[in-house]
Parts: C-alpha cells; sequence; structure tokens
C-alpha cells in the first residue's frame, strides 16, 4: 500500500511538472525544483522511468529551444539527452549535476533578459526585417521570414507586404534559432566558394605561368603556387595566393608593355629597311642598262650584283637573318666559247644559263662577273644553302657531260661560298668569296670543288 501511495504521489508530481512546464511562460525555476526533488527520493524501476520520460521531455520541450543560441550548451543538452536515451537505467546523481549546470545558465540568461529595460517599441519589427534582408540569400531563412509574416499578417487581416509587422518575441526566437541549426548548409556553401576561387585560381595560375614561359621567363614563386593550388589541402591560404598572382600579373603586364614598344621601334625599323629596299630596286630598275645586264645571259653584271649584293646585306643586317655569296668558276669555259666561235658560242652560254638557274632556290640572285665566272646571292641564306646550290650545278653539268657521251667534263667546275658577317663590306665580301674559288681550284677536277667560310671571318688585309 506503501508502494501504490509513492506511485501516486510521483504521478501527482509529475502532472505538476507537466503543468510548469505548459504554463505561458514556462515555469523553468519550479519545473526544474520539482525535477530535482522527483530525482532526490529513492524511486522504484517504474518512477525511474517515468522522471526519465520528463527529464527528456524537459531538455526537449525547454532547455533545446533555449541552448540553440549557444554552442557549448546545446551539445551540453544534446550529450544530456544521448545520456537519457541510452542508459539502461536512470542514475540521478549522473543527470543532477548535468541538469544544474543547464539550469545555472539558464537562470542567468533569464538574468540577463531582466535587466533589458525600455526595449524600443519597433525593436521586433526592425530585427525581423534585419533578418530577412541578411538571409536573403539563405533559401530557407527566406522562407522562414515569410512564414511568420503570413502568419502575424493573417492575425491582422492585412497583406504580408503592407503590414506594420509587430512580430512576437516566440517567432523571432525561434527564426534565430534555426540560424543554429543550419550551419551546416551555409559551412558547405562557403566550402564550395572556396572549392570555386581555387579552381579560378589555378586556371590563372596555369595560364600566367605558360604566358611566363613563352617569353622565356620563369618564376618560382608562381610554380610553387601551381603545385599548392594542385594539390588537395585545406589549409592553403588563397588570399595569399590571390596576391601573388595579382603581383605577378602586373609585371607580367610591365613586361608585356615593354615588348610591346619593343615591336613598335623594330616594326619602325622594318619599314624603313623596305623602304631602302624600294628604293634599291628602283634604282635597279631605273638604271638597267648594258652595263648592268649582260646581253648574252641576260644575267646581272658585275655592277649590277653589287646592288644586289649590298641590299642582300642590308635585309640581313635589318631583319636578323643569314646571307651567303657564292663565286663559281667555270674553267674551260672561254676556250669552248671561243673554238665554238662567236654566234654558238652564245647559244651554247645562254643554254647552259638556262639550264643552270632552275637548280638555285626561287630567291638566289644568279649574276655574271666574267667570261667565267658567275656569282650567286643568296638572301636568307647559308653555306649550307651555298653547297646544296653547289651540288645541283655540279649534278646538271655532268648530266651534260653524259648526254654528250664524254668522259670528262667539258667544263670544270669550282665553287667558294662565304656567309656574311657583321662588319664585312660587299667588296670584302667578293674577296673572301674569290679567296674560297682560288682554294676549290686546287682540289681534283672529277669532284665537286668547293671551299665555304662561315662566320666568323678573318679578313683580308
Amino acid at each position: 500500500m506503501a508502494k501504490e501511495e509513492k506511485v501516486k504521489e510521483t504521478y501527482q508530481a509529475l502532472d505538476r511538472l507537466y503543468d510548469l512546464l505548459k504554463a505561458d511562460p514556462p515555469n523553468v525555476d519550479g519545473a526544474l525544483r520539482l525535477l530535482k526533488e522527483l530525482l532526490r527520493r529513492e524511486p522504484c524501476r517504474a518512477e525511474l522511468d517515468a522522471a526519465r520520460e520528463a527529464a527528456v521531455l524537459l531538455v526537449t520541450r525547454l532547455l533545446k529551444p533555449l541552448t540553440a543560441c549557444d554552442r557549448d550548451q546545446d551539445s551540453a543538452a544534446d550529450q544530456l539527452m544521448r545520456h537519457l536515451k541510452q542508459v539502461p537505467q536512470l542514475q540521478p546523481d549522473s543527470v543532477q549535476p548535468r541538469l544544474q549546470a543547464l539550469s545555472d545558465w539558464v537562470s542567468q540568461q533569464s538574468a540577463r533578459l531582466m535587466l533589458i529595460r525600455d526595449i524600443p517599441e519597433k525593436l521586433p519589427e526592425r530585427l525581423f526585417a534585419a533578418l530577412r534582408l541578411l538571409g536573403a540569400s539563405e533559401p530557407w531563412m527566406v522562407q522562414g521570414a515569410d512564414k511568420l509574416a503570413q502568419e502575424q499578417a493573417g492575425k491582422n487581416a492585412m497583406a504580408p507586404d503592407t503590414v506594420a509587422l509587430n512580430v512576437p518575441w516566440e517567432g523571432l526566437h525561434t527564426l534565430l534559432g534555426q540560424i543554429v541549426v543550419h550551419k551546416d548548409v551555409a559551412q558547405n556553401s562557403w566550402e564550395q566558394e572556396r572549392r570555386e576561387l581555387k579552381e579560378t585560381l589555378l586556371v590563372v595560375a596555369e595560364r600566367l605561368n605558360e604566358a611566363l614561359q613563352n617569353v622565356g621567363r620563369t618564376n618560382t614563386e608562381i610554380t610553387n603556387t601551381v603545385q599548392r593550388l594542385r594539390d588537395d589541402e585545406q589549409n592553403t591560404d588563397l588570399q595569399a595566393m590571390r596576391a601573388v598572382l595579382i603581383r605577378e600579373a602586373n609585371g607580367f603586364l610591365g613586361h608585356a608593355q615593354k615588348l610591346s614598344r619593343q615591336m613598335e621601334e623594330s616594326r619602325g625599323l622594318l619599314v624603313k629597311a623596305q623602304e631602302r629596299l624600294r628604293q634599291t630596286d628602283e634604282e635597279l630598275r631605273e638604271t638597267r642598262d648594258p652595263e648592268l645586264v649582260d646581253v648574252i645571259t641576260g644575267l646581272p653584271t658585275r655592277l649590277a650584283l653589287w646592288a644586289h649584293l649590298r641590299r642582300g646585306m642590308e635585309r640581313a643586317v635589318h631583319l636578323n637573318e643569314p646571307m651567303a655569296l657564292m663565286v663559281m668558276q667555270l674553267q674551260k669555259l672561254g676556250a669552248l666559247l671561243r673554238e665554238k666561235g662567236n654566234e654558238k658560242g652564245q647559244r651554247l652560254l645562254s643554254a647552259l644559263v638556262k639550264r643552270i638557274r632552275p637548280a638555285l632556290r626561287s630567291e638566289d640572285i644568279l649574276g655574271r662577273l666574267s667570261e667565267e665566272q658567275f656569282a650567286i646571292v643568296l638572301p636568307n641564306g647559308t653555306v649550307e644553302d651555298a653547297r646544296r646550290d653547289a651540288e645541283r650545278i655540279y649534278a646538271i653539268l655532268e648530266q651534260i657531260r653524259s648526254e654528250l657521251g664524254v668522259r670528262t667534263l667539258l667544263i670544270q667546275p669550282a665553287f667558294g661560298a662565304v656567309q656574311y658577317d657583321t662588319g664585312v663590306t660587299e667588296e670584302q665580301m667578293m674577296t673572301l668569296a674569290e679567296q674560297m674559288v682560288r682554294v676549290a681550284l686546287s682540289q681534283p677536277v672529277d669532284t665537286l670543288r668547293l671551299e665555304v667560310m662561315a662566320p666568323p671571318h678573318t679578313l683580308p688585309a
């Protein structure tokens, strides 16, 4: 009978606890005191289960909404809730200190609220408006604010966009509590923005690094930045990397502007060089007379060849490209022409030139210096280009020998080539090429007799 009375008293105490929790506003202190009294008794298992249920209700209905704005207290409330649900049998001694700590915190918050006096009349409305503005980018907050506005407008029988809202504190408390609940959503959004920023910086860094390499510049800091951005590191200081990229991009921009100015200057020099070449061409066209064109072969004479040589050397200087000159000595050509007579000799020489000209490059200029000596100006050419020209000419003469069915070449060629070097004059180029021919003439007759000179040159005294 005593046990039944005890259980009855416990249920009555629980009913009073429920009444205290349902009160408006809830009687927190009274509910906590009553719960402590229940825990201090020596209850039976049924009472412990009932006390557990009451404690869970207290934490869920009262403490959790209050602790939502404090991360530490909210965590303590969660731990207490797990403890209440997981332990096989409630141990009052393990629960009471936790409840006491939460109760003390609630009391402190209540005391602070009591200190707030003379609350401005429009504070709830303005706070609500601030929450709507700050949460404009968060769908959940916009929806919560709109729902609260519609509820309040419904009470006032007015449209939500025209009513001067007098939002209750309870609604604001719920809306503020949602900020803590949705902190993970905000964290995910921030991490997504960070990933996008990192990807953007990586693209910029790679493009900048590639651009620097294309202009012959290397930057260790940029290379390291690219590598760090490629690594999946969470503690990467993106702002610092952004500052590095901006600084290096500004440096690259300055370098590009400098190159642009240099290109403009080079373009101006090129225009001047082209103008000089055009003038030289005009001079050649205006002065086309027997002194400049060989009447038999139609080739430029020595005098005209000097102009072509000078123009080729100027082109090499202004365009920074190679240029070569090759002198060709056709031994026994003079004797053969005299043997054939004037008319046949001229036809023979003209036919020979027509066979030789296609063997040269399209830009090469073939001229006649004397009865047996010819010269070839090779714009944008090297001694290797001259060597290939000489090989093709020698092959043509060999073919003529084969066509005539003779053992040895009727005309015995020798070649001397020299490549242009800075500071060499036209006269010196020609002198060097003629020296190379003389050296080639000392070589065996039945071979390609060729002597070349590449820079740097030892100029003749």
